[in-house]
């Protein structure tokens, strides 16, 4: 861990939640770490300090706290609970004659689980490696720290193990979330054309929504590294491919892509409907909207 950040992780064991019929928002609202016990814990409304982590907000894998005194927010990586038991592993008791047959409690894990919890780490391993990288040319937030805590030492429900990282925290104050949309896609094109010389990586899962532009600068960093892969083969096949699945028509779900051969921006449209289509649905409505004479 950076000890130049060290006032950041007081101890706070002493504010941990216990299981008191909380609900789970309440006690998940604030978090702090303990550097003597290695791990955050959730926090009670009225021990927030200066230390102390406040949800942020959440996705499909995890949430992120931040702690504007320092600037600095920690993300959550919930991973598969290695505690789970598989009924495939348990011993009915028709089946259960004899000791032997009893299944030892390191056999009630799933082997499966285990090796998913496995390739979960690694991936969060790997997004924590990518934006290192990036961080050294300026492209990312920097991170402080990053560990994987297991199920025992867990301050989430059901005591799901996760990854964390701490990181720079980027204000609304000072940054700005950008799109695809035309008036940021030449500086975002330069961004990647960066991202790809400096770092060798690429995103073509979801990168539009993960560009911040900072409002006095104009520098650009990226987010979330969790989908980026390798560039592997041409770099400007590489760009190009982030590229398309930036590129939006005004922020609009219509996708412009580009056009390998003219390097030109062509619009993925459905075909206008024909005159005559019109004017039939324009007949149809005007026969709709005729009153009925009694």
């Amino acid at each position: 861990m950076d000890t130049s950040n060290e006032h950041e992780y007081k101890s706070s064991g002493e504010d941990e939640y216990k299981s008191s019929g909380e609900d789970e928002f309440n006690q998940l609202q604030f978090i702090s770490y303990s550097m003597r016990d290695n791990k955050w814990y959730s926090v009670k409304p009225e021990n927030v300090n200066e230390n102390t982590y406040t949800f942020l907000n959440s996705g499909a894998s995890g949430m992120v706290y931040v702690n504007e005194n320092v600037n600095k927010v920690v993300k959550i990586i919930r991973l598969s609970n290695d505690n789970v038991v598989s009924n495939d592993n348990v011993v009915s008791n028709d089946n259960v004659v004899s000791n032997d047959n009893v299944v030892s409690n390191d056999n009630m894990v799933s082997n499966d689980n285990k090796e998913l919890l496995r390739e979960e780490i690694k991936n969060a391993e790997k997004e924590v490696g990518f934006q290192k990288s990036a961080a050294k040319f300026g492209l990312a937030p920097k991170i402080y720290h990053n560990q994987y805590i297991d199920s025992e030492n867990s301050f989430l429900e059901e005591a799901t193990p996760y990854y964390y990282i701490v990181m720079d925290y980027l204000s609304p104050t000072e940054w700005e979330n950008i799109y695809g949309d035309k008036v940021h896609q030449k500086e975002i094109e330069r961004f990647i054309k960066l991202l790809v010389e400096k770092v060798g990586i690429i995103n073509t899962i979801d990168p539009r929504l993960h560009f911040y532009k900072n409002k006095k600068t104009n520098k650009i960093i990226m987010i979330d590294y969790d989908h980026c892969v390798k560039c592997v083969g041409n770099k400007n096949t590489c760009v190009k491919e982030m590229m398309s699945n930036i590129i939006t028509n005004g922020g609009r779900s219509l996708v412009k892509i580009y056009n390998k051969k003219t390097r030109k921006r062509i619009s993925r449209m459905r075909k206008r409907w024909s005159g005559s289509g019109i004017r039939k649905s324009g007949s149809i409505l005007k026969k709709k909207s005729k009153k009925k004479h009694t």
